[in-house]
């Protein structure tokens, strides 16, 4: 149940036009007992949205205030995103309200842009305002190439330079910057951590914290890290070392968010839904 001091306020997505299975179907929330309080100290609500619904959810610790939307980076000059509908899958963008972009931004393995999804670029991290690293599942310059190898051919590139910073990941997610340490979801794996020397071009992953669910947005915020996690869209994550990890913890894969505590390394908080929501789409932290 939710605690008193926290609500949830829907507002329905006016992009999707759908049939949503939650009008027919039983969601549920929990929450911890420290949750409200943490928002509190924070001074922040989290916001979340979710495939299946087609709402944007607003978690607050009182029920005053307006929300944001929080769908793109906001850099300098431009207003970048990430468009996983092309072969690059990466667009800095300048027209958004035009619903059209300049500038495209493509790896160097990328040799032109196409109407396709070849290397399933997914994550965007930035310094100073602007693109530093991108996180993709996999260098391929094929059709289709990420799902041929999308469990263990996953990068994180450096968008200033082009060069491969890290490999060897499992569906990485959600490159961030924070106190000089860039921080990625290993979402094949079910970890959050960073990749040491990114800086100098040859990093490798160290996990920091296992997150019990697929992890696939990144929030961090003086010190803790808001991980958005979803069940598996088949109902198992099946070749994947996530599977074996759940396994070995005696834990079913979660659908919620996950607040870590980064000096500790451990889950300090959280927020967890069951029933017909099982995926998270994107999350965000905005100050009160």
């Amino acid at each position: 149940m939710l605690g008193h001091e926290v609500c949830i306020l829907n507002y329905v997505n006016p992009i999707m036009n759908v049939d949503v299975a939650t009008r027919d179907e039983v969601t549920t929330f929990h929450q911890s007992d420290g949750l409200s309080a943490l928002l509190a100290a924070q001074g922040v609500s989290i916001l979340f949205s979710s495939y299946q619904s087609g709402l944007l959810y607003t978690l607050r610790n009182t029920a005053e205030g307006e929300g944001a939307v929080h769908p793109f980076a906001l850099g300098q000059p431009l207003d970048i995103c990430v468009n996983d509908g092309t072969n690059a899958s990466a667009l800095f963008a300048t027209e958004l309200p035009h619903h059209s972009y300049r500038g495209p931004w493509r790896p160097p393995f990328i040799p032109a842009l196409a109407d396709e999804d070849r290397c399933q670029i997914n994550g965007l991290a930035m310094e100073g305002g602007q693109p530093a690293y991108v996180s993709a599942i996999i260098r391929s310059d094929t059709i289709d190439g990420w799902l041929d190898r999308e469990y263990h051919g996953g990068v994180v590139i450096d968008a200033r330079t082009g060069k491969i910073v890290c490999e060897g990941l499992s569906k990485p997610h959600a490159p961030r910057l924070h106190k000089g340490d860039l921080w990625v979801l290993n979402s094949g794996t079910g970890e959050l951590g960073v990749v040491a020397g990114a800086a100098s071009g040859r990093g490798t992953f160290e996990p920091r914290v296992f997150c019990p669910g697929f992890a696939r947005e990144l929030v961090i915020y003086n010190d803790f890290a808001f991980v958005g996690l979803s069940k598996p869209r088949s109902g198992t994550v099946e070749g994947v070392t996530l599977d074996q990890k759940l396994h070995d913890v005696e834990s079913e894969a979660w659908c919620g968010v996950q607040i870590i505590d980064l000096a500790k390394g451990v889950c300090t908080e959280w927020f967890r839904i069951d029933g017909a929501v099982t995926e998270i789409f994107d999350v965000a932290v905005i100050r009160r």
